[in-house]
């Protein structure tokens, strides 16, 4: 997506995602509400014989019961969520009937490998170098993460953790739906304990995602004029060893979704301190929050961009739309510290129009320079 000689530097997951495609929403929908878009950390549970399906079970007790593919390698039998998602997401539709623990069957239709993790996504965007966390010796997740990050091309630092597993991710998803359920097995990012000493080399801009807020703390330490993207996960908002407001102010650029804004505690004086915060709300398009060349603090809402067909896979539009909006911000602008509102609206449309193409791509990939500006010349994806 990034054709620029800036150096940029990225630290965040790369990990394995096996992505299970299913025929209907995980959840019961009615016209109007939100589709699925959590990523929550999973167990498999202990005991039971393999079988063609797939229970994934919340800390309420509620079941969704997967039909899977003959030709699924695993995982089979249950897998415990310690979370209370289904009814956390429930709430937000007013659904008080389906309060109560429940049981839901649906059926996949097909599944593959690829390479996941916000870190990855960051780093083929924007052209940048990799640090992330591998299992040490001979991990097999490992090697099939390493494997596809060199066949993307994505430059890479890893950070070995000896006796940890490589991380990866259950993801189900219905496509054009638009729903997404990541259900992490953390292993080696979790359990980084500093970020290697090249991390501190001079560069134009540094992103950090998804990665524990207690790195995410050290890695904006870093003393030198770079621009600082921060991506994070629903895990950093409500992390509090430390919390997001302990480094606010260390980075220029905050992105994320609008419920991972909304879980995050102290949310003004964040916003203060951060001269852009951009939230993005699917189909309801985004909202960029900034201080302008006059010291006034403003806000734009961007329409989610004109599509003509329904989505394919949703997965990965957030590093899409956010990479797209700070390298636009850096050609135009030079900086993101005070920017003119017409220079937002460029860049924000930018971004809508990268991440609607990305709804496009089914596995790993990003649009293109002269796709996103085409895009934007003819005001609609058809």
């Amino acid at each position: 997506m990034s054709d620029s000689n800036k150096k940029i530097f990225v630290a965040g997951p790369a990990y394995l995602d096996r992505v299970l495609g299913i025929d209907e929403s995980p959840l019961e929908r009615t016209p109007g509400d939100p589709p699925v878009d959590r990523s929550v950390d999973g167990k498999l549970a202990a005991g039971g014989s393999p079988r063609r399906t797939l229970e994934l079970v919340d800390a309420s007790k509620s079941t969704i019961a997967i039909k899977l593919p003959e030709s699924w390698p695993g995982p089979f039998g249950t897998i415990e969520i310690a979370t209370d998602w289904t009814s956390d997401l429930l709430k937000r539709t007013n659904k008080q009937e389906f309060l109560q623990p429940f049981r839901r069957s649906i059926e996949s239709s097909s599944w593959h490998d690829d390479l996941g993790g916000m870190g990855a996504g960051y780093a083929s965007a924007l052209a940048g170098k990799l640090f992330s966390a591998l299992g040490a010796g001979n991990d097999p997740i490992g090697g099939r993460v390493a494997s596809f990050l060199s066949d993307q091309s994505i430059e890479h630092h890893p950070i070995f953790i000896p006796g940890k597993s490589s991380d990866w991710t259950l993801l189900v998803t219905s496509g054009r739906r638009g729903d997404k359920l990541a259900i992490g097995f953390r292993g080696a990012h979790d359990s980084i304990e500093r970020l290697p000493d090249s991390w501190a080399d001079p560069c134009d801009l540094r992103v950090v995602a998804g990665l524990p807020n207690r790195i995410v703390a050290e890695a904006f330490q870093v003393n030198d004029q770079s621009i600082r993207l921060f991506a994070p996960s629903i895990r950093n908002m409500r992390d509090r060893a430390p919390s997001v407001g302990s480094f606010a102010g260390k980075f220029n650029l905050l992105c994320c979704n609008r419920l991972e804004w909304e879980t995050l505690g102290d949310r003004e004086a964040i916003e203060r301190s951060t001269p852009i915060v951009a939230t993005t709300d699917g189909a309801n398009g985004c909202v960029v929050r900034f201080w302008d060349r006059a010291g006034v603090r403003r806000e734009i809402l961007e329409p989610a961009f004109p599509r003509e067909r329904p989505p394919r896979d949703t997965n990965r539009a957030g590093e899409a739309f956010a990479s797209t909006l700070v390298t636009t911000l850096i050609e135009l602008n030079g900086t993101v510290d005070r920017v003119d509102p017409a220079l937002i609206q460029a860049a924000a449309k930018r971004a809508s129009a990268a991440a609607a193409l990305e709804l496009d791509l089914v596995r790993f990939g990003f649009p293109t320079r002269f796709a996103i500006d085409r895009a934007v010349q003819d005001g609609v994806i058809p």
